[in-house]
């Protein structure tokens, strides 16, 4: 990387950065150093606080240094190596680029900086106190730069009483260090509470990195996937639904390896994993965006933790067509089950079968024409052996066995079924009933329903007024038509669930397309016998028939797992044969 002189920015061009107050609290300082190391070409980086960071922070790298010769500039307000022309704001390549960071930093805290660049004997000793005019001297210091912070606010005590508990400031410290060390695993980071080490990353690949990081269950979990379509290309690492959180807070969102913040990429990512998660959870998403400097902006917030994209809809659309393609390769599929093994098509198939109850004694045969591809999970002489309580079923292969939640699975496959007809029809097909059914509802349900009747009416159902309603305000309807999938179900309690869905989007809390997907969601919760069922052969056989073909079958549209796959190892180890 070219090595670039520190400069003093012309007026014009100190005006048309978005520039403030970037020092809030210890994490912001660790941020702006440590992103500074990033810049410096560092390999390794080794972060240091006492106190919460209020006694100390230090910065320590292996950079390029700075040249002694610029000295004098280090910690002088909009001076910087990073841009020299306005035209340089429209392709910024790197993490910091105001040079305000040092000089705010300076101006509340007392700091030394020492610096040497590799090629040279002797380094430069820079100490400011308080805003105070740097004094600088030579001195011998290894190669790259150290950076110490102390007493943050000393000569601020309005701000400083401001700051949280020492854990507190802390654990914002760890959250900044782990975003960054996420955002460039070929970076060794270590970060230090006093003498006690809090991590250390090694220089390693991604998924070490995670591991590193957020622990074996994430890691081990992981999810991958990479698309590309002009002008980016997209990283996705994720968790599968199951393991699921109550806040976003394991959104982790970079751009050309610069962490954000930014809701588009957050619904998008949301958006992906759309009939996966429980409502108010959120997964473990790590987002790698690579696109030329051009096509986004840094250059919109004073800590650098937004950017506007010149193409935003192309963005949402590859990172949530990312998220989809690395759920979609957890999915159960007969490819995947049956490990490529080379499948004698002649050969008969007559399964054992221990049976649940005696209406599942008979044992199902294939008939002869079907095809290999069509027989899919049921190859290689699987066998249904029955079911636990009358809500799990069981079904065995060679050396694994697989545990098939019979309410999820289901579930799935009646979800994908009303998505796939809404999508493709843009609604949902109606079947009248010979009887209609009547439904009283309370005056808010009744304003949403008739607030709403065209959107009722894509969903497959025909409401029909029909006087008042024994609740005060309220109304009774007549329930004429409902989507033909759910034939035989009573719908009242599900208009009432759909109501309330909507009135979400009338409340402005909720995004009509957001509703959309959980309104069928419900449909198809509703739509299937909960709780215990005795399944016959043929039921169970079709059902994990139904679970193979459907896309995202592992799991039900709330994130549960569908199927759990039990190898014979497991259990010898588990009874200790192994």
């Amino acid at each position: 990387m070219e090595r670039r002189r520190i400069r003093a920015l012309p007026d014009g061009l100190k005006a048309k950065i978005a520039a403030g107050e970037v020092i809030e609290r210890p994490a912001s300082v660790v941020k702006e150093l440590v992103e500074n190391s990033i810049d410096a070409g560092s390999t390794e980086i080794t972060v240091t606080v006492v106190a919460g960071g209020k006694g100390l922070i230090q910065v320590t790298d292996n950079g390029s240094g700075i040249d002694p010769r610029d000295a004098d500039l280090v910690f002088t307000p909009h001076a910087t190596s990073k841009i020299h022309t306005e035209k340089d704001l429209s392709c910024i390549s790197t993490m910091g680029f105001r040079g305000e960071a040092l000089y705010s930093i300076s101006a509340v805290s007392r700091v030394t900086l020492r610096t040497r660049r590799k090629e040279m004997l002797t380094g430069v000793r820079i100490t400011v106190e308080g805003g105070s005019t740097p004094e600088i001297r030579e001195e011998g210091c290894p190669p790259g730069t150290t950076v110490e912070v102390r007493d943050l606010f000393f000569n601020t005590p309005a701000r400083r009483k401001f700051l949280r508990a020492e854990q507190t400031e802390l654990s914002r410290i760890v959250d900044v260090v782990k975003r960054l060390a996420l955002a460039h695993p070929h970076i060794r980071f270590r970060l230090f509470n006093r003498k006690t080490k809090i991590l250390d990353t090694g220089r390693t690949g991604l998924k070490e990195r995670i591991y590193h990081l957020l622990g074996e269950d994430v890691a081990n979990g992981l999810l991958c996937a990479e698309l590309s379509r002009p002008p980016c290309r997209v990283e996705v690492a994720l968790s599968p639904p199951e393991m699921s959180y109550a806040s976003a807070k394991r959104l982790f969102l970079n751009v050309n390896r610069r962490p954000i913040r930014d809701s588009l990429l957050t619904h998008a990512i949301l958006d992906g994993y759309s009939g996966m998660l429980e409502n108010g959870r959120y997964p473990f998403t790590l987002v790698h965006i690579h696109m030329p400097e051009e096509y986004v902006d840094v250059n919109v917030h004073p800590a650098k933790i937004e950017v506007r994209f010149k193409e935003p809809n192309t963005i949402y659309t590859v990172v949530k067509d990312s998220v989809e393609r690395a759920l979609k390769g957890r999915a159960v599929k007969s490819s995947e089950l049956t490990r490529k093994k080379e499948v004698d098509k002649r050969a008969s198939y007559s399964p054992q079968v221990v049976p649940q109850a005696k209406e599942s004694t008979a044992v199902y045969t294939p008939s002869r024409d079907t095809s290999a591809e069509e027989r899919g999970l049921f190859e290689e002489h699987t066998r249904f052996l029955g079911q636990l309580w009358g809500e799990y079923a069981l079904f065995e292969r060679g050396s694994e066995f697989w545990l098939v939640d019979q309410h999820g699975a289901m579930e799935r496959v009646a979800y994908e079924k009303l998505r796939n007809e809404y999508s493709e029809r843009g609604g949902l097909k109606s079947q009248y009933l010979l009887v209609p059914e009547r439904i009283e509802t309370t005056p808010e349900e009744t304003a949403t329903l008739n607030t709403f009747s065209q959107a009722l009416c894509g969903f497959g159902f025909e409401l029909v007024p029909f006087g008042p309603s024994t609740t005060r305000g309220g109304q009774t309807f007549l329930i004429k038509a409902i989507p033909h999938l759910l034939s035989g179900v009573s719908t009242e309690r599900l208009i009432k669930d759909i109501a309330e869905e909507l009135a979400q989007t009338a409340r402005g809390t909720k995004r009509l397309e957001d509703s959309l997907e959980r309104i069928l969601m419900t449909m198809a919760c509703h739509s299937v016998i909960r709780g215990a069922r005795v399944l016959s052969v043929e039921e169970a056989v079709e059902l994990l028939k139904a679970v193979e073909r459907t896309e995202l079958s592992s799991w039900c549209p709330h994130g549960r797992p569908v199927v759990r796959i039990f190898r014979k190892e497991e259990v010898e180890k588990l009874f200790k044969r192994r």
